[in-house]
């Protein structure tokens, strides 16, 4: 990343946040295969004054789920999980029909088809999240589309914890966090966890600052607080594995994990229309195993985007070319400059980005 775009940066970032109304934003940016460049700009707190710095961390929300991805393979590598077995036979058959997601699951036959990679590639049939009141349903069979899916990864979660009796905490800390030295990183915020780090706090859409939550316990959807810096050490250990030490995943699985399991659609699950059979492929997006994957004029890219409301967040890599970069803002309104960050560092129009704008 050369010194002129890290310069544009510095000069524009100021007035592109007071333009778009966003308090705080970090990113980190790697290049040639390391963490290059890492800054913050703007407020962690509107209401104190207190600065945003690459040590500000932010509630990175849906990135959550390629890190839990990432240590659901490696259960793979080990033998303990395999892609293609339904979960449900990992469970003792008395477990099999219970209620193990959330307290009103609709326990059907399809349930009993649903794997990991049916997961991982959003491919379960599952709306995004049960709608409130309601129980959550398969709606589409499993496999058949594309399907975006929190409750999916809440459900492999729970079977994964049950027949591996792994607290789900100890586990992605011991086979992700701590081994690629993401210190700054936690899937939960206590009291304890508060004591990693400075926290930024969350602005609406008019940059008006209100009270961090607490996520007492963990979400692989969701719930995963870190540093851009942090999140740069994972994604680094997809684009260079021999960085990961003892966390380096199995070759075969990285390739899977990197490669287009199902074409995505025109249709996501938070789209009125869904669930629609009649979708458009995207020639273009795809997703793999806990990635979206994107094919822009020869360059292939990793990607995925977090959106917990007041949080928002980016990330992207292209291992060809050993570059990536990753946003992470405290604003209802921080993706507003995905785009203009993007095309200014990694000079892509981002086919994703048009996808989850609805274009």
């Amino acid at each position: 990343m050369d010194k002129q775009i890290t310069a544009t940066l510095e000069e524009q970032m100021p007035q592109w946040l007071e333009t778009a109304v966003i308090p705080g934003l970090s990113l980190a940016l790697i290049n040639d295969g390391q963490i290059t460049w890492a800054k913050g700009f703007g407020l962690a707190n509107s209401q104190t004054g207190e600065q945003v710095t690459s040590d500000t961390i932010f509630e990175a929300a849906s990135l959550s789920k390629p890190v839990y991805a990432y240590a659901a393979l490696q259960l793979c590598a080990a033998g303990i999980l395999e892609l293609d077995r339904p979960l449900l036979t990992y469970l003792p058959p008395a477990q099999q029909t219970a209620e193990i997601l959330f307290d009103n699951i609709v326990n059907e036959p399809r349930l009993g088809q649903i794997t990991t990679r049916h997961v991982l590639s959003h491919t379960p049939g599952f709306p995004n999240w049960p709608p409130d009141g309601e129980n959550l349903r398969i709606l589409l069979p499993p496999g058949q589309q594309f399907s975006y899916s929190g409750a999916g990864y809440m459900f492999l979660q729970q079977v994964v914890a049950q027949f591996t009796q792994h607290d789900p905490l100890a586990f992605i800390e011991n086979s992700v966090l701590q081994p690629l030295g993401m210190a700054h990183s936690t899937f939960v915020w206590n009291e304890a966890a508060a004591q990693i780090g400075p926290v930024a706090q969350p602005h609406d859409a008019a940059g008006v600052g209100g009270e961090k939550a607490m996520w007492p316990d963990m979400y692989a959807a969701a719930s995963l607080h870190c540093t851009p810096t942090d999140y740069a050490r994972f994604m680094l250990a997809l684009m260079s594995p021999d960085s990961a030490g003892a966390a380096a995943l199995d070759t075969a699985l990285l390739q899977s994990m990197l490669s287009p399991q199902i074409q995505l659609n025109d249709c996501p699950p938070w789209h009125d229309e869904w669930p629609c059979t009649q979708v458009a492929l995207k020639p273009d997006l795809f997703w793999g195993l806990g990635w979206g994957l994107q094919q822009e004029n020869g360059r292939f890219a990793f990607w995925h985007w977090g959106n917990n409301g007041n949080f928002k967040a980016f990330a992207i890599g292209f291992p060809d070319e050993a570059m990536g970069i990753v946003l992470m803002s405290n604003g209802r309104n921080g993706d507003k400059l995905w785009r203009t960050i993007l095309q200014h560092t990694c000079g892509s129009n981002m086919p994703a980005l048009s996808w989850l704008e609805g274009k």
